[in-house]
């Protein structure tokens, strides 16, 4: 769930990928590199080919793309900070990656074309629920992460009153 701070006239939604779990996720994508290693750099092919030589591949270029997938999670995972203020009648989008610093997009309330609750649904744990916000010529933005729906209906109609839309 993101940290949620409320005033008067602002709402705050952070997000943050701490760098303990960026590390983690670095030190995880190197792990599967292990099988290319262990199945075709060091064994001694001789320059011989098998079919055997060809399931050890498909088992190298699965391990690859994990260890790509956890690499790009660890450098290119963001941070986000929502925060809506109602005084100046603007959104603040701030953003950040592991080798991107800090930029920041502003957007007036009029810009607004949705704000709506999505559900995630997963197999493992209970539904998780993201507001859903829609700025014009942009693509949707989701925040939230709540846990319970009328957490999120909470948030969702907290911030309809804010934006008056």
């Amino acid at each position: 769930m993101d940290t949620i701070e409320q005033s008067a006239d602002k709402l705050e939604f952070k997000s943050s990928l701490s760098p303990i779990v960026r590390i983690l996720f670095l030190l995880f994508g190197f792990i599967p590199l292990l099988a290319p290693y262990e199945l075709l750099i060091k064994p001694f092919w001789n320059g011989r080919t098998s079919l055997v030589m060809l399931f050890f591949l498909v088992i190298s270029i699965g391990a690859i793309i994990v260890s790509i997938f956890f690499i790009s999670a660890a450098l290119f995972g963001r941070s986000q900070y929502f925060q809506f203020d109602a005084s100046n009648r603007v959104i603040s989008y701030r953003f950040k990656t592991a080798i991107n610093p800090f930029r920041e997009e502003r957007y007036d309330f009029g810009q607004i074309e949705t704000l709506e609750i999505k559900v995630n649904e997963w197999d493992s744990r209970p539904d998780t629920y993201d507001i859903s916000m829609k700025i014009r010529d942009k693509g949707e933005m989701k925040f939230g992460d709540f846990t319970s729906r009328q957490e999120a209906e909470h948030y969702l109609a907290v911030l309809e009153k804010l934006t008056f839309i």
